[in-house]
């Protein structure tokens, strides 16, 4: 029907929204904040530490954050809540080190 086929669209539109990385509006629930975690525990490297700074109005804030695993800090994109900002910096940082592992699996070879 014409309604199922519109709410669809809608459906699609609103999902690739989403995945352009609009992180005011994106809840990971601590996602990439776990998944970090358990990488860095499986590698054997020290657990992260997060420093977020706030920036901005007191009625809009803008928080950045950066992670610092084995010395190299990694600094995520702005975002509206300290939550997000460390949800952030914690995705740049577990796929640098995804990215990194999968280059170095295959330099030895």
């Amino acid at each position: 029907s014409l309604f199922a086929l519109s709410v669809g669209c809608v459906c699609v539109i609103l999902s690739n929204f989403f995945n352009l990385g609009f992180s005011i509006f994106q809840d990971n629930s601590g996602l990439y904040k776990n998944l970090l975690q358990e990488l860095v525990q499986k590698e054997g490297f020290s657990l992260p530490v997060y420093d977020t700074n706030r920036s901005g109005e007191v009625h809009v804030p803008i928080f950045v954050s950066t992670v610092e695993i084995e010395g190299k800090v990694f600094k995520g994109h702005e975002a509206r809540t300290k939550k997000q900002a460390e949800m952030n910096a914690a995705k740049i940082a577990y796929t640098t080190l995804k990215e990194r592992k999968f280059f170095l699996f295959f330099q030895h070879y």
